[in-house]
């Protein structure tokens, strides 16, 4: 069962809602927006309250919907890494370059964070443009966890993917799934 918990939820619950009404783990959008609204979500009596360990999660607890390798399989270890990636290595920077653009009030901004939190994105994205220069995912022609939080993350800077056609075309892969369109879509909060 998930009930409302607390803690800070990162990413203001929108994606996280769908995700949750879709595993059928709440009965509406609704439930599931007042629970994280609360700050966090809990599932099976354990209190979540980061998107990436909710996605580790819902992957491992409906494996028939193939979203991660099992255990044994030899592709859980790079499954496993590229989980870890997004939020460790992708995130900070992108995050740096949002809060010193967009989302501080301007004078909070600190405007000598942005080129070197730039210099630092464009190195990542160097690395996953050439990961990804093929027409698959991640893990090849398997679909997992790790690309929903790979290819949302990617969408966060648009204009940065320019010069990366294996990573535009990756992020349209991704977006374009019906799952993550449902997923980002607006919320109807009376549902």
């Amino acid at each position: 069962s998930v009930k409302a918990g607390s803690g800070v939820d990162p990413e203001g619950g929108m994606p996280i809602a769908n995700l949750l009404k879709e595993a059928g783990l709440v009965s509406s959008t609704s439930e599931a927006l007042r629970m994280i609204k609360q700050g966090a979500v809990r599932i099976d009596g354990e209190t979540l309250i980061e998107s990436g360990a909710i996605c580790h999660w819902l992957a491992d607890r409906f494996p028939d919907r193939a979203l991660a390798p099992p255990l044994a399989d030899p592709r859980r270890a790079r499954y496993e890494q590229w989980m870890f990636f997004v939020p460790a290595t992708l995130e900070p920077p992108a995050f740096e370059i949002l809060l010193h653009t967009a989302i501080l009030p301007e004078k909070h901004r600190v405007e000598a964070i942005v080129p070197f939190a730039r210099k630092g994105h464009r190195r990542v994205l160097r690395m996953l443009a050439e990961e990804l220069d093929h027409d698959g995912y991640l893990l090849g022609e398997n679909f997992s966890c790790a690309d929903i939080m790979l290819g949302t993350t990617l969408t966060w800077l648009p204009e940065q993917l320019e010069d990366y056609p294996p990573l535009l075309a990756y992020t349209e892969r991704v977006t374009s799934r019906p799952a993550c369109q449902r997923a980002m879509a607006p919320i109807d909060q009376t549902a």
